[in-house]
Order: C-alpha cells, then sequence, then structure tokens
C-alpha cells in the first residue's frame, strides 16, 4: 500500500439493491475519489463468510489531511444524486482513518484480513508502553511478511483528529478501533493458516487493550476492484 494514511469503510448494503451498489461503487463512487488529491488508490472488498459488514473499501492517502481538504470534503457535501440514493441504502456502517505506522512486505494480495483492537480499556500505562512498541513493531511485521503465502503485513494508529460525518453519529458501531493490523496474502487458505501468527503479534504490540479477545475476530475479505489514481 502507498500513502502515510488510509480510509477504512466497513459496510453492508440492502440485498434488492445490492447489484446497483456494485455498478455505482466501481463506475462513480471510487474513481471519483481517487480523483481527489491526495487519495492515491481504492479497493473494494467481500467478506468471504457469512456476517454483518460485508463490504470493505480501502483508501490510500498521502496523509490523513486529505480528509480535510476543500476537495474532499466538496464530494461530501455534493453528492452526485446517483451517490445520494445509493447511500440511503447502506446498513452497519465503520468509518475509520489512520496513520500507517510500519509496512513489511510488498504488492497487493488478493485475500486481506484486517484485526481491529478497541483501545478504549486501556490505562496510561499499557497507552505508553503501546506507543512505545509501534516504533518497534517493524521486525514482528517482517517475520509475518515472510510467512508462506503472505505477501504484505501493515500496521496502523487511528487517527481520532479526522472529522466525523453526520450519519456516523447514528450508524457506526460503539467500539472504538485504536491499533489495526491489516494482512495481505494469496489465498484465503494461506490467511487462515497464518492467523494465530497475526493474532500473536496483535496481542503482542497491542499491549494494555481492552477485550482483546473479542477485538481480534477480523474476517477475512478477497478483493473485488482495485482504482489507482
Amino acid at each position: 500500500m502507498k500513502g502515510a494514511g488510509f480510509l477504512l469503510l466497513w459496510n453492508d448494503i440492502e440485498p434488492a439493491v445490492e447489484p446497483e451498489y456494485n455498478l455505482w461503487h466501481s463506475g462513480e463512487h471510487v474513481p471519483q475519489r481517487v480523483n481527489v488529491p491526495g487519495i492515491l488508490a481504492g479497493r473494494r472488498y467481500a467478506r468471504t463468510g457469512d456476517g454483518t459488514q460485508r463490504y470493505l473499501t480501502i483508501y490510500e492517502l498521502e496523509s490523513t489531511a486529505v480528509l480535510s481538504s476543500a476537495p474532499y470534503l466538496a464530494l461530501m457535501e455534493g453528492p452526485t444524486p446517483w451517490s445520494r440514493r445509493m447511500c440511503n441504502h447502506f446498513r452497519n456502517i465503520t468509518r475509520v482513518a489512520c496513520h500507517r505506522l510500519a509496512s513489511a512486505g510488498a504488492g497487493m494480495g488478493a485475500f486481506l484480513l484486517m484485526i481491529r483492537m478497541d483501545g478504549s480499556a486501556r490505562d496510561e500505562a499499557a497507552a505508553d508502553e503501546s506507543t512505545d512498541k509501534d516504533s518497534t513493531i517493524a521486525n514482528d511485521l517482517a517475520a509475518c511478511a515472510t510467512t508462506e503465502g503472505i505477501v504484505a503485513v501493515h500496521w496502523c494508529r487511528t487517527d481520532p483528529q479526522v472529522p466525523r460525518l453526520a450519519w456516523q453519529a447514528t450508524t457506526a458501531p460503539p467500539a472504538r478501533h485504536d491499533r489495526i493490523l491489516i494482512a495481505e496474502a494469496t489465498d484465503l487458505a494461506a490467511l487462515r493458516a497464518a492467523r494465530p501468527k497475526l493474532e500473536a503479534l496483535a496481542r503482542h504490540a497491542a499491549v494494555g487493550f481492552g477485550n482483546l479477545s473479542e477485538t481480534l475476530c477480523g474476517p477475512e475479505y478477497a478483493l473485488l476492484h482495485a482504482v489507482h489514481a
């Protein structure tokens, strides 16, 4: 992945409009976003199994400052008629901006695992220790990236300074995602085989996080479409 920041969006869509949603997302929505200066690429994924938040979209950013820029905010404030209509059918939305702290490996995998960790229950000492580990995690990421089938691993910290959108107050799940581990793989079997190693890395790096056993439950996603600026 390129850039120092990401925008991550999880969502469901009403089944009746799902075919149109995929047309709109590939044909208008993502191309429109990657035309914004500072947005480098956009990818859409679909969950490989059953469950909520079937879709995942990742935008690669020069930095999270892009999300406060005039061109980006103009898109948010002036959606096209098609975009306005499609957004009425979104359900179970989560929107998270984050800084990419470290990465290992290269390229883009066909499958992805994202482990989201809730830091709301940390105490101050644990927060300091976790921040220290952010700067020393590169070797652990490199070890995971050499696992068979894993092509890239990324460690991210969410950016609480990015303004929330109006709809987030009513649609976003309440969990506060503080750290996020992203792993990309060539095939689903390899990703599942590597999950224990990836979860161990998350446990080690995210010391002091609350309810870690509940947050280490990221589903696997398959790549559907990617657009680059």
